[in-house]
């Protein structure tokens, strides 16, 4: 009887020891379970705010590009009036043989003067890649022509900064300004109240006929023949980056509507 009740103690023992192991495993099995649900929803709980933040800065990208192109189209329309004026110059000086003959030089010679910077319209961009958050933009293939749109951006309003300071300032400019008469009625930004006395008439013939010697026609003309190529080319560039404005936002509109 004593090996019997030994025997019967130490199955009892036993047997809650594998019902004691069966419950702490699925009390592990549970745990783990639940680890795994708080995992997973607070998992879609920070995609779901990704989704928003993404969702927010895409319509923030939208309203920078339509800002932009209203200026493209501006600057596009300004340095086509240019190379119109350059072109009508050179033909007429071609017909006339001098600018003497030609009129209203002195007005449009003034109206060559404006330079026009790139239109930088980059604050999102700025901010979300400053910050990292441009990763949010789950769709690469978007990600990269955003990335590539602003560089493209940057590398065009470097060139036409260069071409403004390094060319038109230093080539075009000191060459004009030589052949005009700064007469406030000459400018069409300043309000002539009649106050301001002529340009003395002295210097108003020395100016006109310096436009008949062969040395000013020659170095007029080269700077006419530079304002219209910076012109042409400023343009491209401008006509180029509003296309690919286009493009990006019909990407970035395409991609809301998922």
């Amino acid at each position: 009887m004593k090996v019997f009740n030994k025997n019967r103690k130490e199955q009892i023992i036993e047997k809650q020891f594998i019902h004691y192991l069966k419950y702490a495993a699925g009390e592990i099995v549970l745990l783990v379970i639940g680890i795994l649900l708080a995992l997973q929803v607070n998992n879609w709980n920070e995609d779901r705010v990704d989704r928003i933040k993404e969702t927010e800065y895409l319509n923030y990208f939208k309203e920078d590009l339509q800002r932009q192109i209203v200026p493209f189209d501006e600057l596009i329309g300004k340095n086509t009036d240019q190379i119109i004026k350059t072109e009508k110059l050179e033909e007429e000086f071609k017909q006339k043989g001098t600018f003497l003959d030609i009129d209203s030089m002195n007005l449009r010679l003034v109206k060559l003067l404006p330079t026009y910077d790139f239109p930088v319209i980059n604050t999102t961009f700025q901010d979300v890649n400053s910050t990292g958050q441009i990763n949010l933009i789950h769709n690469k293939l978007l990600r990269n022509q955003i990335i590539e749109y602003y560089q493209l951006n940057e590398d065009y309003s470097e060139t036409i900064h260069h071409n403004i300071t390094e060319v038109t300032f230093d080539q075009v400019f000191p060459v004009l300004s030589s052949c005009i008469l700064p007469e406030f009625s000459t400018f069409e930004f300043v309000e002539d109240s009649g106050k301001h006395h002529p340009f003395p008439e002295n210097l108003r013939d020395f100016v006109h006929n310096q436009l008949g010697h062969e040395a000013t026609a020659h170095r007029l003309m080269t700077a006419i023949g530079f304002k219209k190529l910076i012109a042409y080319r400023h343009r491209g560039l401008l006509e180029d980056a509003k296309a690919k404005a286009n493009n990006l936002l019909e990407a970035i509109n395409q991609e809301l509507a998922e």
